[in-house]
């Protein structure tokens, strides 16, 4: 079984218990999900079967999209509505205040890690440090924010926005800077992740959805080939008479390319041999070289 489900995931359910039941359902051993969402989130969790898992790192490099809600008056020591309350305030927030204090966070920022999170350090996961009572200065990392936008106030204080934004983006950090820029504590009180890369709410499925699909044998309609997950990739297309040089590893000259797209040398490429997806490759030195390879010899030989 090779290829992505784009699982809409419900709160109260981390991404690892998403991947664990799956592997009860369909009875595969390698399955693993493209970009953790908090337990406390829902929405798109793209979900890798078989040889795809070797996708996974790839596929979360697209921009991801989300819908929150954030409240101001209290901050929390996870920055949701899940902690426990660290500081009050009693501001009321105005919609233009808030708009402005998001339009701050738009471009290249830095961002500290949360305590909980699965961000490690020492070699130990921070939430794990975190739940042990004890506290240490989390990293600085880079984030890409490329639109905010605030919605409508749902009531006094709480506000629903959308961001467009890259990997490793943390929403409920991006809310408790945006509460310290406007003036008053705040937290994410809801969060819908709409989108990553390709993948969308429009054409994702839940677990009960999965489940009766089983039942009813029509499991294969939800799983969308490997390839899927990288299409933002250039694609080039090989003679399937180099199946040996490509699953050996061995380099095949530019010159045998018979289709595909404009590469820039070193470019991160997909492979494909005539129409079969092999894998994910590199153009370098006037060479087309597999990195990861998908297809595997028992789907049928190439010739």
């Amino acid at each position: 079984m090779n290829g992505i489900i784009n699982v809409i995931k419900p709160p109260n359910m981390t991404s690892q218990d998403v991947v664990s039941y799956l592997r009860g359902l369909l009875g595969e051993r390698r399955i693993g999900h493209g970009g953790t969402l908090d337990p406390g989130a829902a929405g798109v969790l793209p979900v890798f079967l078989g040889r795809a898992t070797r996708l996974c790192d790839y596929s979360i490099q697209g921009d991801k999209e989300y819908l929150g809600e954030i409240s101001f008056g209290v901050s929390t020591d996870t920055q949701d509505s899940y902690g426990n309350p660290l500081e009050y305030g009693s501001k009321r927030v105005t919609h233009r205040e808030v708009e402005d204090a998001f339009c701050r966070f738009r471009g290249e920022i830095f961002q500290r890690a949360p305590m909980y999170s699965a961000v490690k350090v020492g070699g130990q996961k921070l939430y794990r440090i975190a739940y042990s009572g004890k506290e240490v200065e989390t990293p600085l990392r880079r984030a890409v924010v490329y639109e905010t936008q605030v919605l409508r106030k749902m009531e006094e204080n709480r506000f629903l926005f959308r961001v467009r934004c890259g990997k490793g983006t943390y929403i409920r950090t991006l809310c408790q800077d945006v509460g310290q820029a406007v003036g008053c504590p705040a937290h994410l009180s809801l969060l819908l992740r709409t989108r990553v890369g390709i993948f969308g709410l429009e054409t994702g499925c839940t677990l009960d959805e999965l489940r009766r699909w089983k039942e009813e044998n029509r499991l294969s309609e939800a799983i969308r080939p490997a390839d899927a997950a990288v299409s933002h990739l250039p694609r080039l297309v090989l003679p399937g008479t180099c199946w040996g040089q490509v699953k050996n590893g061995a380099g095949v000259p530019a010159s045998r390319l018979c289709g595909g797209d404009a590469a820039e040398e070193g470019a991160l490429v997909r492979i494909y041999l005539e129409e079969h997806f092999a894998g994910l490759g590199y153009l370098t030195q006037g060479q087309v070289k597999i990195h990861k390879l998908i297809w595997e010899e028992s789907h049928g030989s190439i010739q």
